[in-house]
């Protein structure tokens, strides 16, 4: 088996230093700042990836820039992202780890629906008495028991690392037909942390697998069943076989940031598509305020508008009652009384209608102060990007470079 060890860079300016020879732990001083960095053997990378019988793996994808900018990408997906972030934010490391992983393919399942779903039936019912007694015809929902039968196959990517599980849990874990590249051929950086395989094929398709898939066969079933009025829905006698299980690693970025004294960890995929973390800058302030307004937004009611509104149907609706009888009966004052409550309710209708557009417009206010809010991060990010002044860190040598935002 043969997997390349290359890409040595300085951990202080990023500058490409001379592979060294000879020795577990290597000193290199680079060329372009005068850091001396310490490396640790990528003899000790081979070793690992030899004894573990890894058949392939995903490598290493992202350049510098690249990784830059997926940083910046997911510091935005935060709920309420601070507005200072971008200038207070400092990367403090970028780590490249070779996580050992197993690559569950053709994972398959299956499971039974049970249900009951409604059918309308017509019955005949006797109504009334006496002379008035008549039959008539009338819909019934009734329930019957039903059940389908459900499968699907996935293919599952989860890791073999007892401290990964998590991360990888959140980047690959449902991944259809990765990518991976041969071990022979396999390149992956010297300065990257190759880790072990703690946790054993059977616990991992058990703890993690085996969940996501009897979630995925309950999915389908819904799906299946979408137009179908139902009720007690339960998925009963579910199989999951695990089909091939394959030792792949896959290369991963882990990402340290600082904001205002508080430590946070981000996770990149090999090629940058998919990040993760267990939590990122949060501007509680403004999130609070945001939700506030939200909330006002959507149960904004205006009360005249109520008012009127009920006085114009009640009015109608009851003037109505009172005036087609009244006519049928020549009764002078119930038409009188209707004619009465139909201009009453019109009269209503027309307050209602003007005080309608009086409420849409306050309602548009408010909303557009909401996405006023909203829209100061997306002008912060656009004044950032544009100034393609690196965040503060490691990385940042990397400004004034297009491909970095």
């Amino acid at each position: 088996m043969a997997v390349t060890i290359t890409d040595l860079r300085c951990k202080s300016c990023g500058f490409p230093l001379k592979m060294p020879g000879g020795g577990a732990i290597k000193k290199v001083v680079c060329e372009a700042c005068g850091v001396e960095n310490i490396i640790e053997g990528a003899e000790k990378n081979l070793e690992i990836l030899s004894k573990e019988n890894i058949m392939g793996g995903l490598q290493f994808e992202l350049t510098d820039p690249k990784i830059h900018k997926a940083i910046v990408d997911t510091l935005c997906k935060s709920e309420c992202p601070p507005l200072d972030i971008f200038n207070e934010v400092t990367v403090s490391k970028v780590r490249k780890i070779i996580v050992p992983a197993y690559w569950f393919d053709n994972t398959t399942g299956t499971g039974t629906a049970q249900y009951e779903k409604a059918v309308m039936r017509e019955q005949s019912e006797i109504r009334g008495s006496g002379q008035n007694m008549r039959s008539v015809t009338v819909q019934k929902k009734e329930w019957f028991p039903m059940s389908l039968a459900v499968s699907d196959t996935n293919d599952f990517i989860v890791s073999g690392n007892k401290q990964y599980t998590e991360p990888l849990h959140m980047l690959y874990l449902n991944k259809q037909n990765p990518e991976i590249v041969d071990i022979e051929l396999l390149n992956y950086p010297a300065e990257a942390n190759a880790l072990s395989y703690d946790q054993p094929d059977p616990v991992a398709f058990n703890q993690f697998v085996k969940p996501v898939m009897e979630k995925l066969i309950e999915a389908k079933a819904l799906t299946m069943l979408s137009n179908v009025e139902m009720q007690n829905f339960q998925i009963v006698g579910t199989s999951i076989q695990k089909g091939e299980v394959r030792r792949i690693s896959i290369g991963i970025y882990e990402v340290g940031i600082e904001y205002k004294g508080v430590e946070y960890t981000l996770y990149l995929s090999n090629n940058g598509d998919n990040s993760a973390y267990n939590g990122v800058p949060v501007d509680q302030e403004r999130k609070n305020m945001l939700a506030q307004k939200l909330h006002a937004i959507n149960t904004f009611s205006s009360p005249l508008k109520t008012l009127f509104g009920g006085l114009a149907i009640a009015g109608i609706i009851i003037g109505l009652i009172m005036f087609v009888p009244g006519i049928k009966a020549s009764s002078v004052g119930k038409i009188v009384i209707g004619i009465l409550l139909l201009i009453g309710g019109i009269v209503s209708a027309i307050f209602y209608f003007m005080k309608r557009k009086v409420f849409l417009a306050q309602k548009a206010a408010m909303q557009a102060e909401y996405n006023g809010i909203v829209a100061q991060f997306d002008q912060v990010k656009q004044s950032f990007t544009a100034n393609q002044v690196a965040l503060r860190g490691v990385l940042n040598n990397q400004s004034g470079n297009p491909e970095a935002f």
